[in-house]
């Protein structure tokens, strides 16, 4: 078993400084096991086979790993043409000619309007975020998937999401837009989860 899909990101942002090639090869790999409904696939193995690792039908934070090594790699090479190269879903066959900008704004969107927000404006957890056993770990698992919100994911969206918006001004300016609004919004949540000495965990 190869593992998760955001170990594809952990794994390219040191190689964005030490081997581009090789940053670009990862972060197509990571497109690679995209689907044509732009959620990506928690974990792959073998040769081609995809599953989600029997706990993880619907993570939250993927897309955030993929936006974050895609703009490391963008920001630190200035390479903007790679948004405009071909890479492949998951089959490969599901969107012929698709590119990397196409999987990125797919992305966004799963993120945006499939994960969302919850009732406090935090990102939704699903059935999992960048921790494997946090619903696991819940007194209701069902009830966490439904309901639960994590201020890590959303911390990270606060990180990561303004360098995209940056990136993609010059060519989709409403989407940096709406990039920026749903950032404020997250801000003004974390701003709540705080209790003047840590963050909540979820």
């Amino acid at each position: 078993a190869d593992g998760a899909a955001r170990d594809l990101g952990l794994f390219t942002l040191p190689l964005v400084y030490t081997n581009p090639e090789l940053a670009r090869a990862e972060l197509r790999v990571f497109m690679g096991i995209q689907f044509a409904d732009d959620r990506f696939s928690y974990a792959f193995q073998g040769h081609g086979m995809l599953d989600d690792a029997s706990i993880h039908s619907a993570p939250s934070d993927l897309p955030l790993f993929f936006a974050w090594a895609l703009g490391e790699y963008l920001g630190a090479t200035g390479d903007l043409a790679f948004l405009d190269s071909e890479a492949a879903y998951w089959p490969r066959e599901a969107r012929a000619g698709a590119r990397v900008i196409d999987h990125l704004t797919g992305a966004l969107r799963h993120f945006f309007d499939v994960v969302g927000v919850g009732e406090h404006g935090l990102v939704r957890m699903g059935t999992g975020d960048w921790s494997d056993g946090i619903v696991q770990e819940a007194p209701d698992r069902e009830l966490a998937v439904k309901k639960g919100e994590s201020v890590p994911n959303t911390q990270m969206a606060v990180a990561v999401l303004p360098r995209i918006a940056d990136l993609l001004e010059a060519r989709e300016a409403d989407l940096a837009q709406e990039i920026r609004s749903h950032v404020e919004g997250y801000r003004k949540a974390l701003e709540k989860a705080h209790n003047d000495e840590f963050f909540y965990r979820c």
